[in-house]
This record gives structure tokens, sequence and C-alpha cells, in this order.
């Protein structure tokens, strides 16, 4: 009991840090179409740095979105809140875009990599890479 009421205070203290980050990323969309520009703008501000899973960074970006009212089909803003919380952490991330053909029509999808892999995505096949963009540090 007591383990998971420190899990879940952790939780809650991730998302209060990753709001600020989020509010900015929506902000952004909605006023800045160059994608690499806006990018390399959310790599700046307040590091974030704690040891923390980046599945579970996931899950803390779409909870902040969530609580700044993002639901459905937020994959662009969510990625590009791992995108942003990840490249403050100093690791290396890259934020990739892709569409595929699902039912007759084309589905769209946003999504962030680490060293190639997607973090916390389920079944990216059929996706064509339409976008890639890699932050400026190593791993």
């Amino acid at each position: 009991m007591a383990r998971a009421r420190v899990i879940e205070l952790r939780r809650v203290k991730g998302v209060c840090v990753a709001l600020p980050v989020a509010w900015r990323v929506r902000r952004a969309l909605h006023r800045d179409p160059d994608l690499p520009q806006l990018l390399r703008s959310l790599e700046r501000g307040p590091s974030t740095r704690c040891a923390c899973d980046p599945r579970e960074l996931a899950w803390t970006a779409r909870a902040a979105l969530h609580v700044l009212g993002v639901r459905d089909r937020g994959c662009v803003p969510a990625a590009m809140t791992l995108y942003a919380l990840l490249s403050r952490q100093g690791k290396a991330a890259t934020y990739v875009s892709g569409v595929r053909r699902l039912n007759g029509e084309l589905d769209g999808h946003a999504w962030v990599e680490i060293l190639g892999v997607p973090v916390a995505e389920g079944n990216l096949s059929g996706f064509r890479e339409q976008f890639r963009f890699d932050n400026s540090h190593s791993a």
C-alpha cells in the first residue's frame, strides 16, 4: 500500500513537471508552422533531469496533455512533449512521423525513438516515414 502511494506521488510530481512543457507544445503547434524550428525550440528550457524510464516519461507526457484537454489522436503533441522532456534530460531522441493506409484511408502517426527504437509504441508496421528530426545530444 505504501509503495503504491509512493509510486502514485512520483507520477503526480512527474505530471506537474511535464505540464509546462506540454502547455508550451500546445501553444507552439498553433503558432509555428516550421517543424524543425519548433522542435529545436522545445529542446531548450529547464532541465527535467531525473532517473526516469522513457516509457514512464511517455506516460507522463500523455497524462500532462490529458490534463490540458488533449484526448484522442494526440500523438503529435504527445511525441513532441516526450521529445522535449528527453532532450532536456540530455538523452538522444528522435521525433518521427509517418503515414500508412488503413482501410483505404491515410492514417498519420508521430512517435519518438531512442537509438532507433520506438518509445512506448504499439504496432508501427506499415507506417512510411515522412519526417525525422534528431536532437543534438549524443547517445
